[in-house]
């Protein structure tokens, strides 16, 4: 702030450019404390020859091949430069540098890093270019960013945002000095000169009519001269009184005055502020010029190239390599400068060199050329002497994310229901077909009976889900698409090795389950439930959960967990089955083992796009190895390859394997040109469990019973459901609507999202977000609502943890008007279809909805959701506070028919039932 050279205000935390033009012309700060001076140059892209140059300039950098260059020559340093590279293929570099070299033009760039984590190490899942308009910089040069909420600008997380910036004469400036700066005055002359243009074609590209009467003309007689004048301009043929005539008069102009020239000098300085020279396509130059400009540009590019490149490599890559290889030299991305050689002149020669008897091996032609090859295959004869037929290369398209897989995995179920049924259609079909007297016959059969015999209504549900599912994984991937900055996930600032919280909140998301036996729930049912064989107290259990869940987020060695243990089973006086020590490490390993594979399970989903293979591990440490795990060592199979869902370690009682995600270059690495195959699926029958409740299972060999699932997979579904409603919310309502009430209307999909919204409202201290998507307005809804003027920005429903708890403790609950647990549970179910939707017009600034329903088990009342229409909140999603808007559920109760039918309800949708 003591910078003398600028005008700081001291009640402001930011600096202001120094760029002048900025701080007049376009207007200064203004808009909450956002610049909105850099309007001035966004309008300059509008001109032709500034568009023009400059997407010559840009077209021209990224055409340059980029190249990781390691730091040193260790095998850290390479891994570290094998790393970056990587995440530069996934991240789509070629359009980052591209939205990045708008910085040029305005002066700087500020870029957000989204990371993802892969076990252990961070990855660069995203860049987002931001406008540089939402920020500005503070006195120590730091971005900020500017909201509603803090017009001075909101600090940033460090190893965030990567900004660079150009054209300044010193380094006090942080916003630069782009080629707006110098571009603005030409084209201002530029549009300014066009009306003088236009003006002057008018007057000297047509003559001027003079019409001379003779002497004593009437005034009528004038008047019809001047009549007669005007028409010259209208009509082909007039007619003037005998006396009077009229001439045409070109205009003459004394001086020079050329428009043209003038506008072309305009266009010149245009290009030779961006290109720093003046030739163009449009210019009849000679050879001799053009080299010398084309020289001109390449420096240019160049420039370019190492100003992202550089700030990119100071910033991203340093983070990268200092988090996931410490002690690695920090590789260099650079843009390949050096022309590659002429191969049409190396080709001919080779050519000639092949004439005289002799041929380049195959390492010359991949070293020369830069290509790899491999010897041809003599085409296979083909009938009647014809060439083989072409190979279109087509794949299809794989699948990612947990929604896909969730979605994979729910057409596969409907598949195998329906491939049966449609077998017994055709037996059933011919048997009838067989029997019948004649066709006719048989057709009558078909139109009457043959829907009842053969049962098609299941069938047709499966396929009705499939189809659902189809759509909407379909639809996520068009939904996810770049996510605006008040909704993303600021990653916190540390070193790569954080608490694995994936795995951390999948155990915090189980509910308690009091049991007598371990085979009480089976197998993925463990996913959403804690049991401890033989713990049927609630007290019990939940002192037993608290000493694991220590195990799982702190990193509690077995030692601590058995002190915790044994201080419970003294306090409880709980005799369980085994001994001690064979006891705590059944609970302390399976929990830490199946919580950690869940963890794994969703990081890896998340960054299977760049890394689409898995690799078995089978782990050293195992003391006694099981044959099975050994021989699936380092086996290879694509993620969404259908053994991994029972064959996803952990694969018994104490297994250690692990899995390994590998990208396409990993896999090339070890040898592989693709994926292997998958072992045989076998299965055997297994009795579990003893007495009463004892029951025989069907386990793959090779894996103990009730290991035979990935767990975590088991609850994708309701996440799925949950991301569709949340992408709603940026959404346009209408498309929103339709698409989440089609997802709901079908039964999974509904009771999954129910079962999620179950355990959220249950975990109250462990769940990592503090509202919840409970469902979606319908798009009646939605239209009656914008019949009225009532526009939505969503169609998403949501609901706080707050409200909860207001609920629980409001007056209602001691009058007896507050919702029970069953209703409370059914939200999901009663959004989806509601009886009847009105609306409060009570209150015009805060409109209202009450979905109305039917409770259970009550006589004489109604059941009512009140939701606020466009409700802001703050709301904390992972330990940060962050603002949302949606449609809120701000309270809930009973209520008698009478009260619904109050002068200020409206009805939206459905019928009041009695």
């Amino acid at each position: 702030g003591r910078d003398v050279t600028r005008g700081y205000v001291s009640s402001q935390n930011y600096l202001w450019p120094q760029d002048e033009l900025l701080r007049t012309v376009g207007g200064g700060f203004g808009g909450g404390g956002a610049y909105a001076g850099y309007k001035l140059y966004e309008d300059l892209l509008q001109d032709d020859r500034v568009f023009s140059t400059l997407q010559q300039r840009r077209s021209a950098l990224i055409a340059r091949e980029t190249e990781v260059v390691p730091g040193g020559e260790s095998r850290q340093d390479k891994a570290a430069a094998d790393a970056v590279a990587e995440m530069l293929e996934h991240v789509r570099w070629d359009t980052v540098t591209e939205r990045m070299h708008y910085g040029v033009h305005y002066g700087y760039s500020v870029a957000e890093c989204l990371w993802a984590r892969d076990g252990s190490h961070w990855a660069l899942d995203r860049i987002a270019v931001r406008n540089r308009r939402r920020f500005v910089f503070d006195v120590d040069y730091r971005p900020l960013l500017v909201t509603s909420e803090s017009p001075m600008g909101e600090e940033l997380p460090d190893r965030k945002f990567w900004t660079f910036a150009t054209g300044a004469d010193n380094d006090d400036e942080p916003y630069g000095r782009g080629l707006g700066y110098y571009l603005y005055w030409p084209v201002w002359f530029k549009k300014n000169q066009m009306k003088f243009w236009l003006t002057a074609l008018d007057k000297f590209g047509s003559p001027t009519v003079k019409g001379t009467w003779g002497k004593g003309a009437t005034p009528a007689e004038r008047a019809a001269l001047l009549r007669a004048a005007r028409a010259v301009h209208n009509d082909s043929a007039i007619v003037i009184p005998e006396g009077m005539m009229l001439e045409l008069l070109e205009a003459k102009r004394s001086g020079s005055i050329d428009y043209e020239a003038f506008h072309q000098r305009m266009q010149e300085i245009i290009t030779m502020v961006v290109l720093s020279q003046t030739m163009t396509s449009e210019d009849g130059s000679s050879q001799s010029q053009a080299e010398v400009h084309m020289e001109v540009r390449k420096e240019l590019v160049r420039a370019d190239a190492h100003l992202i490149c550089d700030s990119f490599n100071r910033g991203p890559v340093t983070w990268l390599t200092e988090w996931n290889f410490p002690g690695a030299a920090i590789p260099k991305v650079r843009r390949v400068m050096d022309d590659p050689p002429d191969t049409s002149a190396l080709a001919q020669r080779d050519h000639r060199i092949r004439q005289m008897g002799y041929r380049p091996t195959k390492e010359y032609v991949e070293r020369v050329y830069g290509i790899e090859v491999e010897e041809a295959p003599m085409p296979a004869p083909q009938p009647g002497g014809g060439e083989p037929e072409p190979d279109d290369g087509a794949d299809l398209a794989e699948g990612d994310g947990p929604v896909r897989d969730a979605m994979n995995a729910w057409v596969e179920e409907a598949r195998g229901t329906v491939g049966p049924k449609v077998d017994a259609w055709a037996a059933q079909a011919r048997s009838r077909l067989g029997q019948a007297e004649s066709l006719a016959d048989f057709a009558r059969w078909i139109e009457g009976a043959a829907p009842t015999e053969i049962g098609v209504d299941e069938a047709a549900d499966a396929l009705a889900e499939a189809l659902a599912a189809v759509t909407l994984a379909g639809r996520s991937d068009v939904e996810d698409g770049p996510t605006d900055l008040a909704d993303t996930d600021l990653a916190d600032e540390g070193t790569a090795r954080l608490p694995f919280s994936e795995q951390v909140d999948f155990f915090r998301r189980k509910l308690s389950l009091p049991t007598k036996a371990w085979t009480d729930i089976w197998q993925s049912q463990h996913d959403v439930a804690f049991v401890v064989a033989g713990a049927a107290r609630d007290e019990l259990l939940s002192d037993l959960r608290g000493a694991v869940d220590a195990a799982i987020a702190d990193g509690e060695t077995l030692a601590s967990f058995r002190r915790r243990f044994d201080g419970i089973v003294a306090e409880h006086g709980w005799s369980h089955s085994g001994g001690r020590d064979w006891r705590t490490r059944i609970i302390y390993g399976t929990n830490l083992r199946s919580s950690y594979s869940a963890g794994r399970w969703e990081q890896m989903q998340a960054v299977k796009r760049s890394r689409p293979f898995w690799r078995y591990r089978h782990s050293p440490a195992s003391v006694t190895p099981r044959e099975r795990h050994v021989a699936w060592d380092g086996m290879v199979l694509h993620a969404d390859d259908p053994w991994w869902r029972t064959h996803y370690p952990a694969n018994g009682w104490g297994c250690n394997c692990y899995v390994e995600t590998l990208s396409r270059r990993d896999l090339n690495r070890l040898g592989k040109d693709g994926t292997d195959e998958a072992p045989p699926l076998n299965w055997r029958e297994v009795t579990v469990g003893a007495g009463p409740g004892a029951r025989t299972v069907r386990v793959p060999d090779g894996i103990d019973p009730g290991f035979g699932h990935a767990p975590g997979r088991a609850s994708q579904l309701g996440a799925a459901v949950r991301h569709r409603i949340r992408s709603a919310i940026q959404l346009p309502p209408g498309l929103a609507s339709r698409g989440v009430a089609e997802t709901l209307a079908l039964p999974r999909p509904l009771s999954a999202l129910s079962e999620e919204w179950r355990r959220w409202r249950r975990d109250r201290d462990g769940a990592p977000v503090d509202m919840m998507e409970v469902g979606g307005l319908s798009a009646e809804v939605v239209d009656a609502l914008r019949a009225r003027g009532i526009e939505l920005s969503s169609a998403a429903v949501t609901i706080t943890r707050q409200e909860l708890s207001h609920a629980a403790r409001s007056p209602k609950a001691q009058r007896g008007a507050a919702l029970d647990d069953a209703d409370w549970d059914r939200i999901p179910a009663i959004l989806a279809d509601p009886e009847a939707v009105l609306l409060d017009t009570s209150d015009s600034d805060r409109p209202a909805l009450l979905a109305v329903f039917t409770p259970s088990g009550r006589d004489k009342k109604k059941g009512k959701l009140a939701v606020r229409i466009n409700f802001r909140e703050i709301v904390k999603a992972r330990g940060r506070r962050r603002l949302r808007q949606s449609n809120a559920i701000r309270s809930a109760g009973y209520v008698t028919l009478s009260n619904l039918k109050a002068p200020n309800y409206m009805k939206l949708s459905g019928e009041l039932k009695k």
